[in-house]
């Protein structure tokens, strides 16, 4: 990842790193802080991207992406129920027809 890290700076481009991060995966880019100085990093859980600064400025960031991915799907699967139920009452009526 070093090698990269240094090809990525050197064109200026950005790099995102994510899959499966935690408060220790923060912590271990926080313990490589000056390696990774000038390069454009961004951390990202499957719904929330933020910069290296901000993930490891605000200590509570990764928990709180994570509650925030939580909630999300959640409220989704939430919605879908809605959706499946209203689909399930339809196929028992379509039944009834025949």
């Amino acid at each position: 990842i070093e090698e990269l890290r240094m090809k990525i700076a050197d064109a200026g481009l950005t790099m995102t790193v994510g899959g499966s991060l935690s408060k220790r995966s923060v912590e271990l880019f926080r313990k490589q802080e000056k390696k990774w100085k000038g390069t454009n990093l961004r951390l990202e859980t499957r719904k929330v991207i933020l910069s290296m600064e901000m993930m490891l400025r605000k200590k509570e960031s990764i928990m709180e992406a994570l509650k925030f991915e939580e909630l999300y799907i959640l409220s989704k699967k939430e919605i879908n129920d809605l959706f499946l139920e209203a689909e399930t009452a339809r196929l028992t009526r379509l039944k009834t027809r025949s």
